[in-house]
């Protein structure tokens, strides 16, 4: 197994094939330097201060959140970067605890195009990969392994699992434990990636598009069962910011447990089985 820190968290990755480790991890590095907003020379950044950016990986990413946007009625946005950063949320927690000004900025209008390799942004406001750059790097990284022979294979990325090959045995939150075979986990919560502005009000990470402020919701904290953890990451965050959508996660084939601000835990119907 090879851990190590890459993209504000800390990662696990375990298969039959230890020679790959030491790749396994350089990809992860690399697409951290493409798709972090907290590294000031990093393709992201460079797209969002000059409206134009031309590589693969960044194109396969982007598209995929837009479609992400489409299966969420927009609550997955990738177009807070602004809105987060207006929040203090402007470096990654390793560096220490955002400070927030109180300020308000009118919703972004960001327009997102995407042609083969190209990206293109249009309108005002800044892009926020976040969540999903690193959901996509665990599914590219275990997709990798498995294409250079690895047959078991567990990638943990900060909480976002994608395992295949054997019956894996796992904690989730709070202690539940559950079992992954070929499949993958995410988890969101507003009870961790959270900190006070100027007046003392508390704010977290998971922003409501509506607003561009931090949501307000009947849940704090969603764990999505799904095929990849692109998928199970969108979900999560998605139900948190709008519980409406765990209609729609059983409705993909997708399950959930989920906690409510009783700190009560609830499970979807197929939890059990997925």
């Amino acid at each position: 197994m090879s851990s190590f820190l890459a993209m504000g968290t800390e990662w696990w990755i375990a298969c039959d094939r230890p020679d790959l480790l030491a790749d396994a991890e350089a990809w992860v590095r690399a697409a951290e330097h493409l798709l972090s907003r907290f590294i000031p020379d990093s393709l992201l950044c460079r797209l969002n201060a000059e409206r134009i950016a031309e590589h693969p990986l960044l194109a396969a990413v982007v598209s995929r959140a837009l479609v992400a946007q489409g299966q969420t009625d927009q609550v997955f946005d990738l177009g807070l970067g602004d809105e987060l950063c207006a929040l203090g949320y402007d470096r990654d927690f390793g560096a220490g605890l955002p400070v927030a000004a109180v300020r308000t900025l009118p919703r972004s209008q960001l327009g997102v195009h995407v042609d083969g390799t190209v990206v293109r942004l249009t309108g005002a406001g800044t892009m926020d990969l976040g969540g999903i750059a690193k959901a996509w790097t665990v599914d590219f990284v275990h997709d990798r392994l498995r294409a250079n022979g690895a047959t078991r294979v567990l990638v943990d990325g900060g909480g976002d699992l994608r395992a295949s090959g054997q019956e894996w045995d796992l904690a989730g939150p709070d202690g539940h434990p559950f079992r992954i075979g070929d499949g993958a986990v995410a988890t969101s919560s507003c009870l961790k990636r959270k900190w006070k502005d100027a007046t003392g009000k508390t704010l977290h990470h998971l922003v409501d598009p509506a607003t561009g402020q931090p949501a307000e919701s009947t849940l704090v904290a969603a764990t999505v069962r799904a095929k990849t953890a692109v998928d199970a990451e969108v979900f999560a965050k998605a139900v948190v910011i709008r519980p409406a959508l765990l209609e729609r996660v059983t409705a993909l084939g997708m399950s959930a447990l989920v906690q409510d601000r009783n700190l009560q835990w609830w499970v979807t119907g197929n939890w059990e089985a997925s």
